[in-house]
């Protein structure tokens, strides 16, 4: 594999090596072309001088120039301009078989055609400078071509050190190690904050896939546990007693909460956040599910609400909505007296409720219930992840005969 440094070293030699020469030639080729515009403009002007002479004494002079001389007859002319001339009458340079350079031009005199020749090849320097400015011409490219190499190693350095500190950080597989602000302020900084936000979206998903196969594997077992001895112990009674029923029903119950809130926790979703109206959500949930969840229970219960206006956080809305719908289903299962109260304000939600349960040591860990709960234990685990996700605090206060769940922000919204 071609390393990125001696790449671009390469172009860059490239491309001023191939300037360079495209330089040379066109300086070469600008030197003969002045010196054929010369030859042709002193031809030029002599053929004016003898015209104008011409005209005033109606005699033809002979060139001022020795290296000139006219031809009158076209049968006089040298081989070589006989054979060409015919067929392009306007080439003023001709090359002779003795090596001679010829320059010529016709003119009308009298209504005969004459035709002036110039022998410049002692005039001609780019011909014999030619190999010395060649060998200048191949100096001053070696010498750019130098600098050049330099120039360009340097470059290459600098654009290659931080791509391989960015490879060597990505290599360790860890999105601590690569620190965008190390890195030049380009689009290879970008190019590592974008990795790095890669990984960490890809640690992040792989996170939630092990909590959730791990959640999956723990949580479930108890109510498909519950659900099998309660068909085996149908299967050999032949038919399901009422307290079968309500265990199963239960059992489903938490089926349904458990793998709602674990769905929910293993989105990507789960981690982007808008600022949520609780207040307006928490009233919505208790006109659409609390009759329902009293009906279902089949319990009466005065429910007494401490809202302070409407009350604005940021976090992610669809977990919020889960989190205080169970909140409700498990106050009013659990509830033992004719009342319960829920309070919002700036600072946290709580749901208070009357309870004839012991307290519960532990109330967070998963399984872990009060001796007259009928559920799995599992609400208040799972609520908790729920908190963990949104950065807020969950707390249990279990005073006599009641049950207190307490939920503290950290990132309330003010009007």
């Amino acid at each position: 594999m071609t390393s990125l440094s001696s790449s671009i070293s390469r172009v860059i030699i490239t491309t001023v090596l191939s300037i360079s020469l495209i330089y040379s030639f066109l300086i070469v080729l600008y030197a003969w072309t002045i010196e054929d515009n010369i030859f042709n403009r002193l031809v030029n002007d002599e053929s004016t001088h003898i015209t104008e002479q011409f005209k005033r004494s109606g005699e033809v002079l002979p060139p001022k120039a020795d290296y000139m001389r006219l031809v009158e007859n076209f049968t006089d002319l040298p081989i070589e301009i006989k054979k060409e001339y015919p067929s392009n009458p306007s080439k003023v340079e001709y090359q002779t078989s003795s090596g001679k350079t010829l320059h010529m031009t016709t003119i009308k005199l009298g209504g005969q055609q004459l035709f002036l020749l110039a022998d410049v090849e002692q005039f001609e320097v780019s011909k014999d400078n030619m190999p010395n400015l060649l060998v200048w011409l191949l100096v001053i490219a070696c010498f750019i071509s130098a600098i050049a190499l330099v120039v360009s190693l340097q470059t290459a350095k600098k654009i290659t050190e931080p791509l391989k500190a960015l490879a060597s950080d990505v290599n360790k597989k860890n999105a601590g190690n690569i620190k965008p602000d190390t890195f030049p302020e380009n689009e290879i900084g970008l190019l590592a904050l974008n990795t790095k936000n890669a990984f960490n979206q890809l640690n992040t998903a792989l996170e939630r896939e092990r909590v959730f196969t791990k959640d999956i594997s723990h949580e479930i077992r108890t109510p498909v546990a519950i659900l099998q001895n309660v068909l085996s112990a149908s299967k050999a009674e032949k038919a399901i007693t009422e307290s079968n029923f309500d265990t199963v029903a239960e059992a489903v119950a938490n089926i349904n909460q458990i793998t709602s809130i674990l769905l929910a926790l293993a989105r990507s979703e789960s981690s982007q956040t808008e600022t949520v109206n609780l207040t307006a959500e928490l009233e919505s949930l208790i006109i659409n599910q609390f009759d329902f969840l009293l009906a279902e229970a089949g319990k009466h219960l005065e429910l007494n609400l401490n809202f302070d206006g409407d009350v604005k956080i940021r976090c992610n809305q669809n977990l919020v909505i889960i989190l205080m719908l169970n909140l409700l289903s498990n106050m009013v299962r659990h509830a033992s007296g004719d009342n319960a109260e829920i309070t919002l304000n700036e600072r946290q939600l709580i749901f208070k409720n009357q309870t004839q349960q012991n307290t519960i040591n532990s109330p967070f860990l998963s399984g872990v219930k009060g001796e007259q709960s009928e559920g799995l234990g599992h609400g208040l685990n799972l609520i908790q992840r729920i908190c963990e996700q949104s950065n807020w605090q969950l707390h249990i206060e279990q005073p006599q005969g009641y049950f207190i769940v307490k939920i503290s922000f950290d990132n309330p919204l003010n009007d």
